[in-house]
């Protein structure tokens, strides 16, 4: 059975776990969207209407990187699951710092953070780990608590909403204190990550919230 750590280290691997992916993502209160995943740098989706949109790192006029992060080899555990990620702070490898890691952004950095996980592997208590089936592939499940040391690869749109990552995306960076919550925040997210991919693959809050539009939930057709 996987423990608290194994699971946070899944979430730290995505981008060294696939280079393909075909899946669709549903969301509440919006509709599918269809997606197919080439690493690195290519998304191509299509919505209910069947329109397609392709989207590249370059959207926003960026040049292309030099260097990508699953091109840079990661410290790894015994199970070949990531330790260390070339972008975590204790890296000490060549390039490590000026690597892009992102997948291509669709909508918003919650697409991102879905497929890289990255936000997972620390600042979370997890809890409950357990092996699970979703869509009829191999995944793990965990029950995730952000806490104080959480960050999301966007305080705006983090995978895992929050205290934490309003205040530190909307509060005073030089007086936290002085922030004051005004919504209702899950107690908890149950949390899915595909086995082969380490995509999230299901979300769901746990307890009150102020918000409807939480849940996630990640149907993969195909990933190599």
């Amino acid at each position: 059975m996987p423990t608290a750590d194994d699971f946070r280290a899944l979430a730290r691997s995505a981008p060294w776990r696939c280079t393909t992916a075909h899946f669709t993502r549903r969301g509440v209160g919006s509709p599918p969207v269809e997606a197919w995943l080439e690493r690195p740098g290519r998304l191509t989706t299509r919505d209910e209407r069947g329109t397609r949109r392709w989207v590249d790192n370059n959207e926003f006029g960026q040049p292309a990187p030099a260097v990508w992060i699953r091109d840079i080899t990661p410290v790894t555990r015994p199970d070949g699951l990531v330790q260390l990620r070339p972008d975590d702070e204790e890296w000490t490898g060549p390039e490590g710092d000026h690597a892009e890691r992102d997948d291509p952004m669709y909508e918003n950095y919650h697409w991102v953070a879905m497929l890289d996980p990255r936000e997972l592997g620390s600042g979370v208590d997890v809890s409950d780990v357990r092996e699970v089936t979703h869509h009829g592939r191999p995944a793990w499940a965990a029950r995730c608590v952000p806490n104080q040391e959480y960050g999301p690869r966007c305080g705006c749109c983090p995978l895992l909403w929050c205290e934490v990552s309003d205040r530190d995306e909307y509060g005073d960076p030089d007086d936290p204190a002085a922030w004051t919550p005004t919504a209702t925040y899950p107690e908890a997210y149950d949390v899915v990550l595909d086995h082969a991919t380490g995509f999230v693959v299901a979300i769901t809050p746990v307890g009150e919230t102020s918000r409807a539009d939480l849940a996630l939930d990640v149907e993969i057709h195909a990933a190599s």
